[in-house]
């Protein structure tokens, strides 16, 4: 649980706004965790034991089941911890077991869907940590940022030509192959070059 040691205040649930509850997107933690059973879609499984958190502290889960994050992510086996002041969502064991990604840059987190690269999820950065938001995002979040992004820094690509003779770049790519045994390989760019040119290969 490494990274979310600053948030690890706990106290009595009182009323409250499942809205402005924080999930803190931890990179080093296990287990999905949440501070109420509100957010399950139903509770199924109730469980009694504890968990130690990284300063020591032991605080003991209730719950152990199912959260809809939203209509594409599915959290399963998330242990409810009610002594917590905020949600924690693992990235190891989302990407584990959704077919998803995590792209982290300085000020925000984008979840990726592996399979049609679109963005399913957005964090900002806030007090050190990436905070999922609240929010359905664009499919494109992630292309548009970097689009700025590259805008901004007026990015530049090159690409260098030879113009050398064929022979002579595949005498430089095989490191300076033998005659002998460039007439050896049976690759049709090869042999097209062997047919149409005089090798000067030594």
């Amino acid at each position: 649980m490494s990274g979310i040691t600053t948030c690890l205040s706990t106290y009595s649930h009182k009323c409250f706004d499942i809205n402005n509850v924080p999930w803190i997107i931890g990179t080093g933690v296990t287990n999905h965790m949440i501070c109420s059973t509100i957010f399950f879609q139903k509770i199924t499984t109730i469980v009694s034991y504890n968990v130690k958190l990284p300063n020591g502290q032991e605080v003991p889960v209730t719950h152990i089941d199912t959260v809809k994050l939203s209509k594409l992510i599915t959290l399963e086996n998330v242990l409810c911890v009610p002594s917590f002041a905020f949600n924690i969502l693992s990235a190891p064991t989302l990407t584990k077991n959704v077919s998803c990604c995590f792209v982290f840059l300085s000020n925000a987190c984008f979840l990726q869907d592996l399979t049609s690269w679109t963005t399913i999820g957005l964090g900002e950065m806030k007090n050190g940590l990436y905070h999922l938001k609240h929010v359905e995002v664009s499919p494109t979040t992630l292309i548009c940022t970097l689009s700025k992004y590259f805008d901004t820094y007026r990015l530049h690509s090159a690409c260098a030509t030879n113009t050398s003779h064929h022979s002579n770049l595949w005498h430089y790519r095989l490191g300076h192959i033998s005659n002998s045994r460039l007439q050896l390989i049976r690759d049709p760019i090869v042999i097209i070059i062997k047919k149409n040119s005089c090798s000067t290969i030594n």
